[in-house]
């Protein structure tokens, strides 16, 4: 019971990490409940009585007459651990299924099994012999939830338990209420285990949204390779001034997740990078501007999501950023536009970069007018004054396109944004064609907008649209 228990433990301590309410199907025959609540034995418990009466309780095992105290903390302890970790213990009963003629334990399994379903807010599901069945109670059961929230005043986080009780007012004959028992305060980041962080990462990576602690910008686009895959530079803003707040030491430890996700839901390229930024040494770039990590992947045609996770290892300030991204067929022709690129002066941002992020077997992929840059994820232009800015596209040879941009504000109300474009004159015809000029912008309020720049070929009718957020000083 204790081994049983402690590894039981172990796998709530993992769920821990996961946020959100979690249903762990447990399924066992149980174990002899009379190690944990002591002997059933009506007559064992009279003769126990009359040792007792008699005085004489050397004769008396404890373990016999109250349960095994080892085994009863045992199972309390990782009863505890499924609380914290917002876990209900959905228990099926798996006795039925022993092969015939088979030693049975009985039924004095279930008190145990019983014991943790319900002091975790789940049910027991008895004597099975089809495991189909039984899983399909269990969902049954558990398929609609309702969700009811309250926000505790003035809670500390010192993961202590607090109960819950909730009473149903009316409701028809025979309804059962079932609900969480409780839930722990919530612990400070420091005090988490290495897994409980590396979990929580995982979590926010495939189901997070948008947002966090950390203010961060993540700019994404394909090139064509020499190979069959496309290379897909991936650029990391991390604004300094989150990254220098609220520091407790002198070294800022800094963690980077960035997975590229197919659109079947799989993982198809992911790298990571974990960093640690003497505080002394670069805050003044980073309260400049911060940090911009460039790394790559290398991907198939295709429609993708890009997921990029930025944590502080010092305190878990995060954020997480999503991107869509196509990676056109370059072989086949497909027309496509990259997002408009923003030159940036050189050494504005602390800059890292993955190992072999720039491909020495390709050309540079950012150059504005023959120089090359390194490109902005979130621009800043102001209104009334050019912004430079360059454009890649993959379209059929021919001088017959016409450039299309316009301004969305949060609600998705467009406004022209003029653009004053030239194209290479020494550029390859069989090269990408390469755009290079000025945005101009009138008046309007400053804050987060949507540039977007459609390209149109009046020869073949084909287009391409592509787009990037800019901030509007």
């Amino acid at each position: 019971i204790r081994d049983s228990s402690s590894s039981l433990g172990s796998l709530a301590r993992m769920m821990n990490a996961i946020q959100g309410r979690k249903h762990v199907i447990f399924l066992s025959e149980g174990f002899d409940s009379t190690i944990l609540l002591g002997t059933e034995d009506i007559t064992r418990q009279a003769e126990i009585a009359r040792d007792v009466t008699a005085g004489e309780y050397w004769m008396v095992d404890s373990d016999e007459r109250y349960g095994s105290g080892a085994a009863q903390t045992a199972v309390a302890q990782m009863v505890e651990e499924f609380r914290r970790a917002d876990c209900t213990v959905q228990a099926v009963d798996i006795g039925g299924v022993r092969a015939a003629g088979a030693e049975g334990r009985g039924s004095s399994g279930e008190q145990g099994l019983f014991f943790i379903a319900n002091e975790t807010g789940g049910e027991l599901f008895r004597n099975y012999n089809q495991l189909d069945v039984a899983m399909g109670d269990v969902l049954e059961r558990s398929a609609v939830t309702y969700v009811l929230t309250f926000q505790p005043p003035d809670l500390e986080m010192d993961g202590k338990y607090h109960r819950l009780k909730v009473r149903l007012k009316s409701g028809g004959s025979g309804a059962r209420l079932v609900h969480r028992p409780g839930y722990y305060a919530p612990r400070p980041y420091s005090e988490l285990s290495s897994t409980e962080r590396q979990i929580n990462a995982a979590g926010l990576i495939v189901g997070g949204g948008d947002g966090g602690e950390l203010d961060t910008a993540l700019l994404v686009a394909a090139f064509p390779s020499t190979g069959s895959d496309a290379y897909v530079p991936v650029l990391l803003e991390v604004d300094g001034s989150t990254l220098l707040a609220n520091r407790q030491m002198e070294v800022i430890p800094a963690e980077i997740y960035v997975y590229a996700i197919g659109s079947d839901g799989a993982i198809v390229d992911h790298f990571s990078r974990l960093m640690t930024l003497e505080a002394e040494k670069v805050a003044e770039v980073l309260g400049a501007s911060g940090l911009k990590f460039w790394g790559n992947f290398d991907l198939p045609s295709g429609d993708y999501v890009i997921r990029a996770l930025v944590r502080r290892g010092d305190n878990g300030w995060q954020a997480l950023r999503v991107v869509p991204l196509e990676v056109p067929d370059f072989a086949s022709g497909q027309t496509a536009l990259l997002p408009p690129f923003f030159p940036e002066p050189m050494g504005k941002w602390l800059l890292t970069r993955e190992p072999g992020a720039i491909r020495e077997d390709l050309p540079y992929p950012f150059m504005f007018a023959g120089e090359p840059f390194i490109p902005a994820a979130r621009p800043q232009v102001t209104p009334g004054e050019e912004t430079r800015l360059a454009l890649v596209g993959f379209f059929p040879p021919g001088d017959a396109l016409e450039v299309e941009s316009r301004i969305l504000d949060a609600e998705g109300t467009a406004t022209p944004a003029p653009l004053t474009l030239s194209r290479l004159a020494n550029a390859p015809t069989d090269a990408p064609l390469q755009l290079y000029g000025q945005l101009l912008l009138a008046e309007m309020p400053p804050g987060p907008y949507q540039l977007e720049v459609t390209i149109r070929d009046r020869t073949s009718g084909s287009s391409a649209t592509s787009s990037i957020p800019v901030a509007v000083q």
